[in-house]
């Protein structure tokens, strides 16, 4: 149906009722318009979306259709609307309002688009109208009328509570951007949603101006097209911000983000895609799984890359799989620094153990972090569960993958989900890979983060220098000062921190050893001993306790990683035996003396040293000609041979800048 524009004098544009949907039908109105800019316009919409149009140019009525009235009122309204004698009805609801015209759009040629705006818009086929050409035209003039100010509009509400994001992860994601970015955050949302803002504000350590409930529709539009980035769920300010070409982060779970999110800043979606989602159902029997595991730091880091690169879409998706121990969980950072820096504008996803979420995700050059929880009654473990991942993994749409420790499930996992681009190791399954290199990390010849390094470099990517980089923010400082304080401590005091226990005995040193180390530190720098590790280290550390009496306080099992991390920054010096822990002390600056005791390939400080530029390791060669590691028939001679008194030296050294070559084990 082809229509002349001179013959359309009297348009009627049918909208919705919700609020969001009006705002989608609004690119609609605007192609309409410029299509035919003598015809006066008429909108039927919904008394909750009546704001949206309120001011709109160019629009001669509006007419409030409420569904709930009577079927007496709803025929007389409809009767006045006869009356009006239309040229063309353009129909988005598809309902009776359509036969009020001589002409109507037609349906049948609506396109198969998912989003919601151009399957509003693709009713306009119908008119024979260019929608490529006019939909540029009036997103330009909408796009260039607007100021950008070091502005934070943040929206936690939504019209469904199963669709928000917790209101505590607002709060952090909030006062981080303003710590870290200097920005003014102003909350928006209806006179509802007040009280929820008001709950999100006593939870934060900066002021927030709240102006939700308080602001007209057109206030808010207002502050929204000032914003440098607008953070909400899917909700209306959503769609406002993205009509009008604003930044937006957005969080989605059990709504479609191909139907709603954002079409200017696509990568600013946060979407889980679990197994059950998009559901798009009023209720939840997975208790919101798919919006909790959106969390700060991943929010953050996307907001400040919005915030610093601009609107363009992020190229290529990349997952980078470690599933092993912390130590080479935080060995894998170099890799994954050298894939950023070759993709900058990359989505790069972790997949790693629950325990390591909380290290991945402060990772700077990451975006993101799965599980894979296929221990004893993990998530994963069973079939069930095992395709509940393999069907995330699959939504998300990786384009490669780099498997930094090599298992048959990992290299499965990642064939089922027919990743194009799989890269590992030769070992166990390597078969199911596109590119592989030899697997030499038993032979002990370079260190970890070099192994890892080797795998992102067999497609091209460069290497990048071993550092650690690791990312605190203020929630880990206030929970490791809640912590101190029980203690009789704090922070600024001094103190020298021990991880004394250890995965094997080949990698422990002497109890009685650290007892006599801890006494030196006492005595003659008057430093307390803080103890950590996890719950197996009880016996070891009550030992100590024991023998050093108030001078040391017992922290195993206390310290999730990140708030570990705190406290080994904020020690003078930190004394561990071969373990995770010194890893995570390396990555944040720690002054660390790492003791070693093995020396067979592949187990020793060749492959295992820590990697900060504050680090030293000690090792003694006691003449064994064959390392038994664990086997040892000697007694670990070799860790027995470090003296505490040699170790305080070390430490004295390195407290002092001047590290000697031998503390350095060469």
């Amino acid at each position: 149906m082809e229509i002349k524009t001179q013959s359309m004098k009297k348009i009627l544009f049918v909208s919705f009722s919700n609020i969001g949907d009006a705002v989608l039908s609004l690119p609609c109105l605007e192609v309409l318009q410029e299509t035919f800019p003598q015809a006066e316009i008429d909108i039927v919409v919904g008394e909750r979306a009546q704001c949206v149009f309120e001011r709109a140019s160019g629009i001669r009525k509006l007419w409030i259709y409420e569904k709930r009235k009577s079927l007496r009122h709803r025929w007389d309204f409809y009767k006045k609307l006869k009356q009006e004698s239309y040229d063309l009805v353009v129909d988005l609801k598809q309902s009776v309002f359509g036969f009020l015209g001589k002409h109507r759009t037609s349906f049948l040629k609506q396109t198969s688009s998912k989003h919601k705006r151009d399957a509003h818009l693709s009713v306009l086929n119908s008119l024979g109208v260019d929608l490529v050409s006019l939909k540029k035209k009036v997103q330009a003039k909408r796009h260039g009328s607007h100021v950008t100010e070091k502005l934070i509009v943040i929206a936690p509400g939504s019209k469904s509570h199963i669709k928000e994001w917790p209101k505590e992860r607002f709060a952090a994601l909030a006062d981080r951007l303003i710590h870290t970015g200097g920005f003014e955050v102003v909350w928006l949302g209806d006179q509802r949603e007040a009280v929820l803002v008001e709950d999100i504000q006593r939870r934060m350590s900066h002021p927030t101006q709240n102006l939700a409930g308080k602001l007209a529709w057109q206030e808010s539009v207002s502050w929204i097209k000032r914003a440098s980035l607008v953070v909400t769920n899917d909700s209306a300010p959503l769609h406002i911000a993205d009509h009008y070409g604003k930044k937006v982060l957005s969080f989605f779970g059990p709504t479609d983000p191909e139907k709603y999110g954002p079409q200017q800043t696509p990568e600013g979606v946060l979407f889980r895609g679990k197994f059950c989602s998009p559901c798009e159902n009023a209720q939840c029997r997975y208790g919101l799984e798919c919006m909790h595991e959106i969390s700060v730091d991943e929010a953050y880091k996307r907001a400040m890359r919005l915030l610093e690169d601009g609107p363009e879409r992020v190229e290529p998706n990349i997952l980078v799989v470690r599933l092993d121990r912390m130590g080479d969980v935080l060995l894998s950072f170099p890799a994954i620094r050298a894939l950023r820096e070759r993709f900058p504008r990359a989505r790069i996803t972790a997949l790693t153990q629950p325990y390591a979420r909380s290290l991945m995700e402060r990772c700077p050059d990451l975006d993101d972090a799965m599980v894979y929880d296929y221990k004893k009654k993990g998530m994963h473990r069973s079939l069930r569960g095992y395709f509940r991942l393999l069907r995330e993994i699959q939504r998300r749409r990786f384009d490669m993958v780099f498997i930094l420790h090599p298992t048959f499930r990992s290299h499965l996992l990642c064939y089922l989900a027919s990743i194009p681009y799989r890269v590992g190791l030769k070992t166990r399954g390597s078969f199911l890979l596109t590119h592989s290199i030899l697997d030499l990390r038993h032979e002990g010849y370079q260190h970890e983060s070099d192994n890892a390094m080797d795998v992102v470099r067999a497609l091209g990517v460069r290497s990048v220098p071993k550092e650690l980089q690791f990312s605190l923010f203020g929630e880990e400082l206030k929970e490791a000062e809640a912590l101190l304080k029980e203690e009789g401590m704090t922070l600024r005091d001094d103190y020298v921190a021990f991880h004394a226990g250890a995965s094997c005995h080949s990698k422990q040193w002497p109890v009685t050893s650290f007892i006599e180390l801890g006494k030196m530190m006492k005595s003659r720098w008057g430093y307390r001993v803080v103890l950590v590790g996890d719950e197996r280290s009880g016996a070891i550390h009550q030992e100590i306790t024991q023998a050093l009496g108030h001078d040391a306080i017992d922290l195993a099992g206390k310290t999730p990683l990140p708030v570990l991390a705190v406290i080994l920054k904020h020690s003078k010096i930190f004394i561990s035996n071969d373990s995770g822990p010194v890893h995570l002390g390396s990555a944040v600056g720690a002054q660390v003396v790492s003791l070693f005791g093995r020396i067979q390939k592949g187990l020793s400080s060749k492959r295992w040293r820590p990697l900060g530029k504050q680090s030293l390791f000690l090792q003694k060669d006691v003449g064994c000609v064959t390392c038994l590691a664990d086997k040892c028939t000697i007694g670990f001679e070799c860790l027995r041979a470090l003296r505490p008194p040699e170790v305080f030296q070390a430490a004295k050294s390195l407290l002092a800048g001047s590290v000697d070559c031998l503390a350095q084990g060469k």
